[in-house]
């Protein structure tokens, strides 16, 4: 019963992994025109950083989009040797804003993997609002790694999305629902 209840600790506060560099957006490169350690593919002005409307630290990942689309891929990563892998964000849309939708993405060895549901306008139980909520993504079976491992974001649609806070964990994170249901 007391080994129960350690690794029921364990999963309601796991242990983030260092991955990524950058990954809560703090720093921007000189001209502030894009996160460090993240490449951007979306017009100039649409992903900015934000001060002001934060989860936590010194800035959000702001993403405004009149409409069509906006992506950030991330700086090449190790992947975790577990062989699965959850992320964590928060987000939310400014005010009463219109909602984009926003996907997560794995790209493994130059191809673009979508192995979670959306989050934002349409995307059934996974809405956003302009309250910061967090939204877990989890991998049981990473694909095998050759060349290339990147976390991006893709952002369709119109509207504008805050993000903050990415942490990733080696083991299948529990969201808060699920942690209180344990």
């Amino acid at each position: 019963i007391q080994q129960l209840g350690l690794r029921a600790g364990q999963l309601r506060n796991p242990r983030p992994l260092s991955l990524l560099q950058n990954a809560a957006f703090e720093e921007w490169d000189a001209a502030g025109q894009e996160p460090l350690a993240w490449t951007v593919r979306a017009a100039p002005g649409v992903v900015t950083l934000d001060r002001r409307d934060k989860f936590q630290g010194d800035a959000a990942l702001h993403i405004r989009l009149p409409n069509g689309s906006a992506g950030l891929r991330s700086a090449s990563l190790v992947p975790p040797s577990a062989g699965r892998l959850s992320i964590s964000l928060r987000a939310k849309v400014p005010g009463s804003s219109q909602q984009p939708l926003v996907r997560l993405v794995l790209e493994v060895d130059g191809k673009t993997w979508y192995p979670w549901s959306p989050i934002g306008v349409g995307a059934d139980g996974r809405t956003l609002t302009n309250e910061w909520k967090e939204f877990v993504f989890r991998v049981s079976e990473l694909p095998q790694v050759e060349q290339s491992f990147r976390v991006g974001l893709e952002v369709g649609g119109a509207g504008e999305v805050l993000i903050d806070d990415l942490q990733f964990f080696d083991i299948l994170v529990l969201d808060h629902s699920e942690q209180n249901a344990l």
